[in-house]
């Protein structure tokens, strides 16, 4: 065998150099060959990604993250390398929606929407791969129960076969009901009954709803079930936690976003939002640097998880009153384990600032809010760590139609097409400077 000291890879990368999987492979070795790569040095050279997101592989697990790095890694016979970035170069895809905008006075309102999705890297300014609102909404009656009920959301499903909506007050008899829906035509409407102070958070992505029944419970309730009132019941989600965890009273609020359940029980719990996984079983509290988190009857929480920053936002209202915080979670996909701080940003006067009747706002799993405005208009926006140059730490991306003269509940955004994947020739400049060095070994048996 063969021994010599090598440099696999000395070389500037673009978005270009990485395929439709988001990979770049520095080295693959013939079936005599292997690889001892000994030091590594992988680093960004643009503002539009971060070193963190650079990781290299063996084709299986993670060899090494974004800089310096030395140390052993045998690349075996037949055997790869390759560099990519995590979350993976994604440019986004363009889908069309809906998005669902019901009235207290028996009717709602669908607008058309163009929007980019996955998208884990920013698009060059005036890219053809644009999203926005048409300017044309429809406005059709509703069912009758909306000209009393205090409705937070309505939703129809990606099928539009069915019709869902929530009634909250902040205290008793919160309900949903669903019932067929074809065309604008709904049918006899079912009620779930879900009991006294349970905040239904929809997650319209996956098509569930969650609540709180009891002070160690969750139920996940399938919009897509044969009988979507039937649910599966995680009975010990918070059993053992400490804080202890507080059963859902006056003015408890929910959210949703990345599958995860998250809940405000009640008023004097202000101090901490508990969270529960049904997919890997995490449970924690996240508590707040200083300012309690906002609840009250006229009020929602509101999360949504941006993972290029791998930041969590949370957004909690009373009446006009709206505060922003952020947390940082630096795992895959966004995935929670144990407890975190979140840290307090501002009240909020500008870029989310939401209708004082809405009881409901819809945090998406790719980093947007959407809510009501003061004008009554669905409105998405995006939140962030930094304040921008007019102060808020986060700005409006789009509006919708107006609903004048109603009262607006909180707009939900619905997935619809399937979509287009916008090529990476359209991300903002991507640079990464990548040397990697050792031993290759040739002859090998």
């Amino acid at each position: 065998m063969a021994e010599q000291l090598k440099e696999f890879a000395n070389v500037a990368l673009t978005a270009t150099n990485f395929n439709s999987s988001g990979e770049y492979t520095v080295l693959t070795n013939n079936s005599t060959t292997q690889a001892v790569i000994k030091d590594v040095n992988a680093t960004s050279t643009t503002t539009n990604s971060l070193d963190s997101n650079i990781i290299l592989t063996n084709g299986i697990s993670t060899i090494a993250t974004g800089g310096p790095s030395t140390g052993f890694e045998l690349i075996p016979q037949s055997g790869t390398l390759k560099v990519e970035f995590n979350p993976a170069l994604s440019a986004g895809v363009l889908r069309n929606h809906t998005v669902f905008h019901a009235t207290h006075t028996n009717r709602y309102y669908q607008h058309t929407l163009t929007k980019i999705e996955s998208q884990n890297y920013p698009v060059i300014a005036g890219s053809t791969y644009v999203a926005a609102f048409t300017d044309v909404s429809t406005r059709a009656t509703g069912p009758a129960a909306f000209v009393s009920d205090n409705v937070a959301w309505f939703f129809v499903n990606k099928a539009e076969d069915r019709a869902f909506y929530f009634h909250y007050n902040g205290n008793e008899g919160t309900q949903v009901y669903w019932c067929t829906f074809s065309s604008g035509t709904f049918g006899s409407w079912t009620s779930f009954g879900l009991g006294n102070y349970q905040y239904a958070a929809l997650d319209p992505e996956t098509e569930k709803f969650y609540v709180q029944p009891s002070v160690n419970a969750v139920r996940v309730f399938d919009l897509n079930a044969s009988n979507p009132v039937t649910y599966t019941e995680f009975s010990s989600a918070f059993t053992g936690m400490s804080p202890t965890p507080a059963a859902p009273s006056t003015n408890a609020h929910s959210a949703t976003v990345n599958g995860v359940f998250f809940t405000l029980p009640r008023a004097n719990y202000d101090d901490r939002v508990q969270y529960f996984d049904p997919v890997t079983s995490n449970r924690g509290v996240i508590t707040r640097d200083t300012n309690n988190y906002l609840i009250d009857t006229n009020g929602f929480l509101a999360i949504t998880y941006n993972p290029i920053e791998k930041n969590y936002y949370i957004l909690t209202k009373a009446y006009s009153n709206y505060k922003l915080y952020y947390f940082n979670v630096d795992g895959v996909n966004g995935a929670l384990s144990g407890d975190y701080t979140s840290t307090f940003l501002e009240n909020q006067s500008g870029g989310f600032l939401t209708l004082s009747n809405s009881l409901f706002a819809h945090g998406t799993s790719d980093g947007n809010f959407v809510t009501s405005n003061n004008a009554r208009k669905a409105e998405i926006s995006k939140p962030s760590f930094t304040a921008l140059a007019s102060g808020d730490y986060g700005e409006v991306l789009h509006t919708a139609t107006s609903v004048s003269g109603h009262i607006a509940t909180g707009p939900v955004l619905s997935k619809r097409s399937t979509g287009a994947t916008i090529p990476l020739s359209q991300l903002k400049p991507i640079g990464l400077n990548l040397k990697v060095s050792g031993v290759e070994i040739t002859g090998v048996s």
